[in-house]
């Protein structure tokens, strides 16, 4: 997480990266861990809980900032 904090300026709650799991100078990989207890969830959808797609494009916007800074 340390490593995530350094490269870009995103923090709780809009920090949607935890983890970089492989660098290279042309590929990432980086992991969330996401919990049922995201405020967003009770909201989209009661009963049938979904990542909204915005923020799942926010996670991989924020993945590049992180490769483009390296």
């Amino acid at each position: 997480m340390e490593e995530v904090l350094k490269a870009i300026p995103h923090r709780p709650p809009f920090l949607f990266v935890d983890k970089i799991v492989e660098l290279t100078e042309t590929k990432i990989k980086t992991t969330r861990e996401i919990s049922l207890q995201e405020p967003f969830f009770p909201g989209h959808y009661p009963g049938n809980p979904l990542m909204p797609g915005v923020l799942i494009c926010e996670s991989i916007f924020q993945t590049g900032a992180i490769l483009l800074s390296k």
